[in-house]
């Protein structure tokens, strides 16, 4: 085998895995009716390679003739398809419809007809000779007049096509231009390839050099994939987008730099082409200094700028999209977009819509407002006081019958009545600050009030501002308060006479104070004297006394003694009253662990539970405090000194307000029916001899508690033991 007859048959070969590569690559650009088309003229040539591959390699003459028939499955279509393509790639696809496309295949199916049954009819080949003593076989066809039909209508939709595209390169420019060329100069080469085979002028070729040279198209339209986005950026799109719209459409590459305008965008921007190519965006977008975040999808990134045109402000939206090749980003389109008309009309239409909201407000107010009216009239007619209605000068706009009766005037002569001619016993300067000052807040006074008939009255005003159908009014409710008055003239007597008691009541308590303690501080003396003297007898004359006499000295001698006690009891009680407070927060719990501790030193041997709670605390004087809880815890462990068992507690109640403090034994308690004496002075319920002291501590200690704001009260059991509740305000 020759090394010409191994280029024959590697060529097709290679021919094939190009046509297939390009249908590969095309394949992503799908879907599209231009996509489409090219799709399956790439289909036609590598079906026309392939069916001329195996019937140039077969050896059997009658396997080879069927594999040559079967490449009129390209052969025919091919031409259909080509020019169907140029049509739609210049955008002239639409005159094309269904029926149309119909007719265009009909001549290619009655061929392929006439292909199959040509050993009947033999109106493709006269005769077919297969000299198969060469590799590949060489075969000497005699065409027929079918063929040359077929021939001539393939040609002719090829140079239609190929005219298309001719007038398509003169109409377009920059990178359309270059695309279209690239589909011009490759439409040239099968077509001269395959008139050079059928006429048998130039150099002879053994197998159809035409669907070969319909791979060098599919290469050039592959490298126009890759180098200038065809089949993705198409003339259509100059045709339509740059030349024929309103809006400025941009083009720039992969650099950010511009490599095509349209008319509008130049008119826009006021530049010209030349001024604009090879420029980036900020260069040739006055203003424009965002970086925007460009996508590799089909997300559009958009902002709005303004540009100065004819001396006033237009707004234009700036709308970025990426154009995609395949995955990768291979430029971006920039549509600059008139929006100042639509924001004018947006701008319109909104104050529109606020003016008729306003008008249907205004329309429910007037409605409400009527309502409003008619059931504040009800309201003011059957209202127990006089209501008035002044303008903002002073006039009477409205009033009821009460202000009427109230002024002795009828209806229609208060209509007729000006602020001024109210005889209100204040000075006119007072009226006129208050028309000026009265406000949605409102003002409250009292005053007199002279009537027609000359009696004058007490009256209360209450005034409040408001605006009406741009107006400002006045509202005033008067009240004639005579009969409160005279109550409280009355009260105000009472509270003087009180007052006075109360000067007398503190003159003569201070009088008590003072003569008590005189008393108290004289008595000491002679209870000294007596308890002396007693004393002296029972030293220095014991050996003259008997057993009784010697007895009465010492009943006497306690008798002073006791008497004492009772003087120091009147002296605390008196100081109580006159010592002054100093309030402050007491610990009453550590106040109440210290004196119970002072107890239990006094008699160790004692064995008494205490229950202290933690964290009582009051406001308060801590000494008298101290003295409060001295006498209260004193009288616990007192009364609870003959129990085996003594137990005493110091707590508050949980009774929601956590002011009620109690101590509480289990000590001899006391019978409730004698309960009112346990806080008078000197009132006793046990005997001296059973438990001693003086019955000064519970008055003490009310007297404390009453300084402080609180109460107290006890609650016992006799044997059982007593609990004393209180509280400090």
């Amino acid at each position: 085998m020759k090394i010409a007859d191994l280029f024959i048959i590697f060529l097709p070969v290679l021919s094939l895995f190009v046509a297939l590569a390009v249908l590969f690559r095309a394949w992503r650009y799908r879907p599209g009716h231009v996509v489409t088309s090219f799709l399956w003229l790439m289909v036609a040539i590598a079906w026309w390679l392939l069916s001329a591959i195996i019937e140039n390699m077969s050896t059997n003459v009658s396997f080879s003739i069927f594999w040559m028939k079967m490449c009129y499955l390209g052969i025919t279509t091919l031409p259909v398809i080509w020019f169907v393509f140029t049509l739609q790639y210049s955008d002239r696809g639409k005159r094309l419809t269904r029926p149309g496309m119909v007719l265009l295949f009909v001549l290619p199916a009655v061929t392929l007809i006439m292909v199959w049954t040509n050993d009947i009819n033999h109106m493709i080949w006269k005769s077919i000779v297969v000299d198969t003593s060469f590799y590949p076989s060489v075969k000497t066809v005699t065409y027929n007049a079918w063929f040359w039909v077929h021939a001539i209508y393939s040609y002719i939709l090829l140079l239609a096509g190929t005219i298309n595209l001719s007038g398509l390169f003169f109409r377009t420019s920059g990178i359309y231009r270059k695309q279209t060329g690239i589909l011009l100069l490759a439409s040239f080469t099968p077509l001269v390839a395959n008139l050079l085979f059928i006429t048998g002028i130039g150099p002879s070729f053994s197998i159809d050099p035409t669907p070969m040279a319909f791979v060098v198209t599919g290469v050039a339209i592959l490298w126009g994939l890759s180098r200038t986005q065809l089949l993705h950026m198409m003339p259509v799109a100059y045709e339509t987008i740059f030349r024929s719209m309103a809006d400025g459409v941009i083009i720039i590459d992969k650099q950010d730099l511009v490599v095509e305008t349209n008319p509008a965008a130049q008119r826009i921007l006021k530049l010209n082409k030349t001024e604009m190519i090879g420029k980036t965006l900020k260069q040739v977008i006055p203003g424009y200094e965002y970086s925007l975040e460009l996508k590799t999808d089909m997300n559009v990134t958009e902002l709005t700028i303004s540009l100065e045109q004819d001396r006033m402000e237009r707004f234009y939206n700036l709308y970025m999209s990426s154009i995609v090749t395949g995955q990768r980003s291979s430029g971006h389109i920039v549509l600059l977009h008139d929006d100042t008309e639509r924001r004018k009309a947006e701008n319109e239409f909104r104050e529109k819509a606020v003016l008729e909201t306003e008008l249907n407000e205004r329309k429910k107010m007037e409605v409400a407002l009527a309502d409003e009216v008619t059931r504040r009239r009800i309201l003011v007619d059957q209202s127990r006081d006089g209501i008035v209605i002044l303008d903002q000068d002073g006039h009477v706009y409205e009033a009821n019958q009460r202000f009427a009766d109230m002024l002795g005037y009828s209806l229609e002569e208060v209509s007729q009545l000006h602020v001024f001619d109210w005889e209100f016993l204040y000075p006119r300067e007072q009226v006129i600050e208050m028309l000026r000052t009265v406000d949605e807040k409102g003002d409250h006074f009292e005053t007199q009030h002279r009537r027609k008939d000359g009696t004058v009255f007490n009256v209360e005003i209450s005034t409040n501002g408001a605006m009406f159908a741009g107006h400002k009014l006045i509202f005033c409710v008067c009240r004639d308060i005579t009969e409160r008055k005279k109550a409280e003239e009355k009260l105000k007597q009472a509270m003087a006479d009180l007052e006075q008691s109360s000067a007398c009541l503190a003159a003569t308590n201070k009088e008590m104070e003072s003569f008590s303690y005189s008393v108290s501080h004289d008595l000491r003396s002679p209870l000294r004297s007596i308890d002396g003297f007693s004393q002296a007898l029972l030293e220095d004359y014991q050996d003259k006394l008997d057993e009784h006499g010697k007895e009465y000295l010492n009943r006497l001698r306690s008798a002073s003694q006791k008497m004492g006690e009772l003087i120091d009891g009147l002296l605390k009680l008196s100081r109580l009253t006159r010592s002054e407070m100093h309030q402050e927060i007491v610990d009453l719990s550590a106040l109440a662990e210290e004196i119970i501790t002072r107890f239990q030193e006094t008699q160790p041997k004692r064995h008494t539970k205490f229950i202290i709670g933690n964290g009582l605390t009051a406001r308060g004087d801590p000494q008298l405090l101290r003295v409060l809880l001295e006498n209260l815890l004193g009288n616990a462990w007192k009364f609870t000194m003959k129990i085996p068992q003594a137990e005493i507690e110091f707590d508050k109640l949980n009774n929601g307000n956590g002011k009620t403090f109690f101590v509480k034994d289990n000590g001899a308690g006391f019978d409730m029916a004698y309960a009112d004496k346990l806080f008078s002075a000197f009132q006793r319920l046990h005997d001296t001899t059973d438990f001693p002291g003086t019955g000064i501590g519970l008055a003490t200690v009310q007297r404390i508690i009453n300084r402080h704001g609180g109460s107290i009260r006890a609650e016992g059991v006799v044997d059982k033991g007593a609990t004393f509740y209180f509280t400090l305000e």
